[in-house]
């Protein structure tokens, strides 16, 4: 029935909570760009199907999103994270607590304002994700309004129809769409099977085989849901944290001068020292509340967590209190996530940016509050400490490896590909050391085309490049990756198709623990240049003491690289 099946679940050691489900490998929903309808229509049909069956049970899913309706490896749909659901007959609170998990880019206008809600609201996200899967966005989206505008108009504002958007889609459907879209929950189709026949009629898709059954669905009961959403119980329940976050600071700590970055100006650990009285300065300005904020990209990433616990044990060495939040690599999350910290009282941030323009915005509020701020990377922004590790030298590293592999083995010859990660400048200083490292020991290679991933995941641009060359015969000789990730994809990709390992030579950047499996295992991955851990660390909140404490910081900081590790000495190399 096309739900994601739980197989058991239970407690380890009475701490540790667990649930198995079905393995699935085909991504989710999220995944997509906009589609076409008659595809569209059948990940329709099987959708609905799992939708009408939960509501015949009383069940409402709660948070359909095209990010919980995962995909089999056949490209099949399974509804998963039933997370709000409660059965209907129950009248319970099913709200979350204020932690900002999520932004009601697909939730029913009726939740967002804490009203009772029914079935027909997971009819109104249904609507939203087919708004999603033809438009290729949500139908709305946060921008410099923040917030409080992303739920204005979400309550006030019918959304642009989708072929305004994508002009190549029938107009017949935006009435579909819009109409799964209104405001009032009795405007809305009754069912998904309705909203399924609807969508088929108007791409002339009418047939027996896409007639669902109406659902003899019980009368529809209402739940409620705190309206943490809304505009007013924002601004309330800020401006509460930030009365009492003031009193406390005003009381407990001194108050933190702006910070002084010195533009344009570079240095590296040895430089950015503090001393023991500019760390009991920042412990006294941060208070007995007050905490470093650490914003992770995601920490389902092995070279993010491993950051994320290092950061945590160096401050714990230096007593400050530092808390980590993960951003699930989505952009909008991390927005609200800033906000939050900032409410609870976070007197600095780490910042690893999810996005580009976002997270200027959010730099730009910082700012003004004079919150002390250092990126993880190179960041495209005037205020805050950028934190880098010296990329040229670890795609120089990577490059000249690759070329005494190519020298030893391939006569000095050979067809390269490097898989980088734009846009952020960091992963293009690291491609110009790779190609300029390659050049020096293995001039007579030639590097055939570099894929960049954007935002997207690096080992799903790495896998769809290699499968492309793949598929036009070209076998690259070796490949050059950004980070560690991206090696898994090309891996993937090489597996399949059958290539021998010894015919493609890769090398990367990370050192995770996955990576060095591969290197022992004797596979096409080669090397792979370790993150400083230690270094990049320290300089992180060195840069923060000396900011708290009111002494000149410079813009840029940068950290030396870390081993390179290969089959000769990966067995030696510990994290720790």
């Amino acid at each position: 029935m096309h739900i994601l099946p739980v197989y058991g679940f239970g407690m380890v050691e009475e701490s540790y909570a667990y649930i198995a489900m079905r393995l699935l490998t085909g991504g989710s929903l999220a995944d997509w760009t906009a589609a076409a309808p008659a595809k569209i229509a059948e990940i329709l049909f099987e959708v609905a199907q799992a939708l009408d069956y939960a509501h015949r049970k009383g069940v409402m899913h709660g948070d359909l999103k095209p990010s919980n309706i995962l995909l089999d490896e056949a490209g099949n749909p399974y509804l998963s994270d039933f997370s709000v659901s409660q059965v209907i007959s129950a009248s319970v609170d099913v709200g979350r607590s204020v932690s900002m998990n999520l932004l009601p880019l697909y939730q029913a206008p009726e939740l967002v304002r804490g009203e009772a809600g029914d079935l027909r609201a997971d009819i109104y996200s249904l609507g939203a994700v087919l708004y999603f899967l033809l438009t290729g966005q949500p139908p709305f989206q946060m921008d410099e309004s923040g917030l409080s505008g992303l739920v204005y108009r979400l309550l006030e504002q019918d959304p642009a129809p989708p072929s305004t958007i994508n002009g190549d889609l029938p107009s017949a459907l935006d009435g579909v769409v819009m109409r799964a879209l209104r405001k009032a929950p009795g405007d809305r189709y009754t069912t998904a099977a309705e909203l399924a026949a609807a969508f088929n009629t108007a791409i002339g898709r009418v047939t027996a085989e896409w007639r669902l059954p109406a659902a003899n669905l019980p009368p529809p009961r209402s739940y409620t849901r705190r309206a943490w959403y809304l505009p007013a119980a924002v601004l309330i329940v800020t401006l509460v944290l930030g009365v009492v976050l003031l009193a406390r600071s005003q009381a407990n700590s001194p108050a933190t001068p702006p910070p002084i970055v010195q533009a344009g100006v570079r240095a590296g650990i040895h430089d950015v020292q503090p001393s023991p009285q500019e760390i009991e300065l920042a412990r006294a300005r941060l208070g007995e509340d007050g905490f470093i904020a650490y914003l992770n990209c995601a920490l389902n990433n092995v070279a993010e967590a491993a950051w994320s616990r290092r950061v945590r044990e160096r401050a714990d060495q230096l007593g400050l209190n530092l808390q980590v939040y993960d951003a699930e690599n989505d952009e909008y999350l991390q927005l609200a996530q800033i906000e939050r910290a900032r409410a609870e009282g976070a007197q600095a941030l780490i910042i690893c940016p999810t996005g580009t323009t976002s997270m200027v915005t959010a730099a730009d509020e910082l700012q003004a509050a004079n919150i002390p701020l250092v990126w993880v990377t190179l960041f495209d922004t005037d205020y805050g400490v950028k934190l880098d590790s010296d990329n040229y030298a670890i795609g120089e590293r990577v490059g000249r490896y690759t070329g005494e592999l190519l020298n030893a083995e391939n006569g000095g010859q050979g067809n390269v590909i490097i898989i980088s990660r734009s846009p952020f400048p960091a992963s293009q200083i690291r491609a110009n050391g790779m190609i300029d490292g390659l050049a020096a020991v293995a001039p007579g290679t030639t590097i055939v085309q570099e894929f960049a991933a954007g935002a997207q995941s690096v080992r799903e641009i790495a896998a769809a490049a290699v499968a492309g060359l793949l598929e036009q015969g070209t076998v690259p000789d070796a490949i050059m990756c950004i980070n560690d990730a991206c090696a898994y994809g090309a891996i993937d990709s090489l597996t399949q198709a059958g290539v021998d390992p010894g015919d493609v030579i890769i090398v990367s950047v990370g050192a995770e623990p996955g990576a060095l499996d591969l290197i022992r295992a004797g596979t096409y991955l080669r090397g792979t240049v370790a993150i400083n851990w230690d270094e990049s660390s320290a300089l992180m909140l060195h840069a923060l003491i000396k900011m708290l404490a009111g002494s000149p910081i410079p813009e840029f900081l940068t950290y030396s690289p870390g081993l390179l590790l290969t089959r000769d000495n990966v067995d030696n190399y510990s994290e720790e």
